[in-house]
């Protein structure tokens, strides 16, 4: 809710982190981002993350042996309390999306491109990449490990 009522649709998201004494320090896992269209409401945004987020979280569960973390973003964010979510900022959240927060929007994905891969009948995610070539090469090197001898370059 946050990133809308800053105006900040494109941070929309979830992070998969080893938990640490911090508040968002752990080293990071999986890092998602929602789908977002220009008619959504709020609720089409998050029920879509839900879902994402559910699959994003089988996906790390059953690679959780072979995952290896990704540095955590350094930024100079707010902690937002709860008790700051109050009935005016509620207002200004549903405002912002009726007002067009997110219509022409440039949506920044830092890495757009996933890899994929199945064992046993099991999908596995293994990994967000900034292009194409760095997800088909995870691909490859999964599949070197897994396949071995029958792998085929």
């Amino acid at each position: 809710m946050w990133p809308i009522v800053n105006g900040e649709p494109e941070y929309i998201g979830a992070t998969f982190m080893y938990i640490d004494s911090g508040i968002d320090t752990g080293e990071v896992i999986h890092q998602i981002r929602a789908n977002i269209s220009e008619e959504d409401t709020i609720h089409d945004v998050g029920n879509r993350l839900i879902i994402k987020m559910t699959e994003s979280y089988r996906d790390v569960v059953a690679a959780f042996d072979m995952l290896t973390p990704e540095s955590q973003i350094k930024a100079d964010g707010k902690l937002y309390l709860a008790r700051e979510f109050t009935a005016d900022v509620c207002k200004l959240l549903y405002n912002k999306v009726e007002n067009g927060v997110f219509k022409n929007k440039s949506y920044y994905r830092s890495k757009p491109y996933f890899a994929r891969a199945s064992i046993d009948g099991n999908r596995l995610c293994l990994g967000c990449f900034r292009t194409a070539e760095e997800a088909s090469e995870a691909y490859q090197r999964f599949c070197k490990e897994h396949h071995g001898e029958f792998y085929n370059e």
